[in-house]
């Protein structure tokens, strides 16, 4: 098959097809995989992909079509931002999307296997995650707090009650070191 063939890839949510190169398609190990195994199909579903993302998707493995993405170390360092660490490109890429889109374009990463765009939004989730706190990670994310004020107290008591434990038994433990550091230095004698 000529690497300009066009595919047509289906969405999940939609009759309405995206059109990519084989040449790009093939940077899905997915795309590739059925290729092999089935040839040219007249439209390859994507099971795990809004139209929505698989527009996103395909801008991505058209970018790189002719390149590879930089790799992404694991974890980024504290002292970096993702900017520091990947593309100019791939950070306009990400800045474009909200965050359902940034789930969705992830969730059909995973599913045909495009490992660099999936790792860059988890890293770009890693990186955003690791500035908030609690509360501003559940609001970032859109998660909704399921527990009561009292709920939340008690577990905070627990904890609490847990650290105290955990401090009594590492005050006992030291206690029995220093007892035996002591006994040994006695019959040293």
């Amino acid at each position: 098959m000529d690497k300009d063939t066009i595919l047509k890839l289906q969405p999940n949510d939609s009759t309405e097809i995206v059109e990519i190169t084989l040449r790009a398609a093939e940077k899905s190990e997915l795309v590739k995989d059925l290729l092999n195994d089935f040839g040219k199909d007249d439209n390859i579903v994507i099971q795990e992909a809004s139209h929505n993302a698989l527009v996103r998707i395909v801008e991505y493995l058209n970018h790189y079509v002719d390149s590879e993405p930089m790799k992404i170390q694991a974890p980024i360092p504290d002292d970096k931002e993702l900017k520091d660490v990947t593309d100019h490109w791939d950070i306009e890429f990400l800045d474009k999307m909200e965050i359902n889109d940034k789930y969705d374009v992830v969730s059909g990463a995973e599913f045909m296997r495009i490992e660099p765009l999936h790792k860059l939004i988890s890293a770009n989730f890693a990186c955003i995650i690791r500035t908030l706190d609690t509360p501003g990670i559940m609001k970032y994310f859109n998660i909704e707090e399921d527990m009561t004020q009292e709920e939340m107290e008690q577990m905070e008591k627990e904890d609490e009650e847990q650290l105290m434990k955990e401090l009594q038994d590492e005050e006992i433990r030291i206690k029995i070191l220093w007892d035996e550091e002591i006994r040994k230095q006695e019959e040293a004698k």
